[in-house]
């Protein structure tokens, strides 16, 4: 779950019966802020910050836990004062 004003990303498992559990190292710190939309592919969370425009790759280790992959978070032109809203995956 990214929060938008503190730019932080909080990760929960799920229990049997729904209830959530913070992963241990939760929240973590996003380096470009704030963090506006989540998509998960595979075993990499993309975070989309809105301010001032980039992609945060982080990768998801099988306890649950993130450490954000080299060279991240990443910026083009186009996301450049653009505010990025929304990230999609082609199949």
């Amino acid at each position: 779950i990214g929060d938008f004003s503190a730019a932080v990303i909080y990760g929960y498992s799920i229990g049997n019966n729904g209830t959530l559990t913070p992963i241990a190292g939760s929240p973590w710190k996003n380096v470009m802020t704030p963090a506006y939309w989540e998509a998960i592919n595979g075993s990499h969370l993309y975070v989309v910050n809105n301010d001032p425009g980039s992609v945060s790759v982080w990768q998801i280790a099988s306890d649950g836990s993130l450490s954000q992959i080299s060279g991240s978070p990443f910026i083009t032109p186009e996301m450049t004062g653009s505010n990025p809203s929304y990230i999609a995956f082609a199949p």
